[in-house]
């Protein structure tokens, strides 16, 4: 009987070795996958695009699968004693060769040379077609010349499919029409079985390739959708897809804040442009983020102005609540935030409600606005009011004095407005409406 200390000696020099053997073929099965990939960037060059760098691997996959594919047809007509469909066959073989050789050298030529391939391909069909007594007894073979139409139609549009296609009606009707003065080389043992397997593969090609494009449409689609909800509200955008004109509301409650951010132009001097929009994009980023969490709209940044609305384009009974919510956290994430080039940030708030008009204007770069004396008046208490403190009307105070704290600030004299009292939001509330 074996000691359980040599049995357990044994057990992990075996565990050893599995775990060696698991990863060699690990390394091996990456070797092979790194080499495919390599295989299918035959063709690729550095300015291509994402889309035309899928479609060139995917037309490659299929050149590089054909060759062996197309040399197992060779060897069955060599088989069935039809020495001359084996080298019709051999010579489309020999041409993908020959044209991944030459996209490999010169890549930016990929669309020129495959199209000897989308010829190479159909006369060897009817080459087949023809030595095999046409259409009909050659069990379908011209079907394989559609796969041109299909390539063309991958990789250089639906015109020059369209003369590929001509190219195939004109040789499917010569596979009918020669054959009644010639009768051809060859007969099939069963035609029945190669037209089966022809029109088979055949068809499998066309519904993987309608697959792809369909995977291509609802992808663009998506980016597309995700693009226009990067510019405009998800309900609007709903309404502009679906084919409306004009898109414009009158809402009678909505709240307005703008946010300016206070000497920015020293700071603009201060830093490159690349550390400007980066440090810019990180405050504004942290605002979109607060926006989102309270269900509030983002309208847009004017420079180093930042606007956002409630009760827009749903509207909402807590819209105030909400936008002074926003201002609230808006100050708490400045004053966290670190120094721009040992500069302290300051920001200037200004919040005013009532009612505005909003919509959609322009047909390029268009955006979603709002307008009205609602928008002016928030701008103004922007404009007018105190580095690091949140300026807002009157309407803004009786609205959210149950739930908010505020120090008077006086009459001031605004711009467009005359003389107005306004107040600073100083916090909130707790719920027994103590500060």
């Amino acid at each position: 009987m074996v000691p359980h200390y040599l049995r357990d000696q044994h057990g992990a020099g075996m565990s050893r070795e599995a775990g060696v053997l698991a990863s060699r073929d690990r390394k091996a099965r990456n070797r092979l996958y790194s080499a495919w990939l390599r295989m299918l960037d035959f063709g690729t060059a550095p300015g291509d695009s994402p889309q035309q760098r899928e479609v060139k691997r995917l037309v490659v996959a299929v050149l590089w699968l054909s060759i062996p594919s197309t040399s197992v047809w060779v060897a069955m007509n060599l088989a069935e004693g039809a020495p001359w469909g084996a080298v019709s066959l051999a010579l489309v073989a020999l041409m993908s060769v020959v044209t991944l050789a030459v996209i490999r050298i010169r890549p930016g030529a990929f669309s020129t040379v495959i199209q000897f391939v989308f010829l190479g391909n159909n006369l060897g069909a009817l080459a087949q077609t023809l030595l095999f007594g046409g259409l009909i007894a050659s069990g379908w073979n011209m079907i394989w010349a559609f796969l041109s139409v299909l390539g063309a139609l991958l990789v250089s549009g639906y015109r020059v499919a369209s003369i590929w296609l001509g190219a195939f009606v004109a040789s499917v009707l010569l596979g009918v029409i020669i054959p009644n003065y010639w009768e051809g080389l060859y007969e099939l043992e069963n035609v029945t079985a190669t037209a089966v397997a022809n029109l088979l593969t055949v068809m499998v090609a066309v519904f993987l390739l309608l697959v792809y494009f369909i995977r291509q449409r609802d992808r663009f689609q998506r980016e597309s959708d995700d693009l226009l909800l990067n510019i405009l509200p998800e309900s609007i955008a709903e309404r502009l897809k679906a084919g409306e004109g004009v898109i414009a509301d009158r809402v009678d409650h909505v709240s307005v804040l703008f946010a300016d951010l206070v000497d920015s132009t020293p700071l603009s001097q201060r830093l490159s442009p690349t550390e400007l929009v980066v440090f810019l994009d990180g405050i504004f980023t942290k605002f979109d983020d607060l926006a989102d969490e309270l269900g509030l709209e983002k309208i847009k940044t004017i420079g180093d102005a930042y606007m956002v609305v409630g009760g827009l384009p749903e509207e909402r009974e807590d819209h105030l609540e909400a936008i002074a919510e926003l201002a609230l956290r808006m100050q708490d994430q400045i004053a966290d935030h670190p120094a721009a080039n040992g500069t302290p940030l300051q920001m200037r708030y200004g919040i005013h409600t009532g009612p505005v008009v909003a919509g959609v204007i322009g047909r390029r770069k268009f955006s979603y606005d709002l307008w009205g004396d609602t928008v002016n008046t928030a701008a103004r208490m922007e404009s007018h009011g105190v580095p690091g403190r949140i300026h807002v009307t009157g309407s803004v105070r009786t609205g959210l004095e149950d739930a908010f704290t505020f120090e008077e600030r006086g009459t001031v004299e605004i711009k467009g407005k005359g003389s107005l009292t306004t107040h600073f939001l100083t916090g909130r509330r707790d719920h027994d409406g103590e500060a």
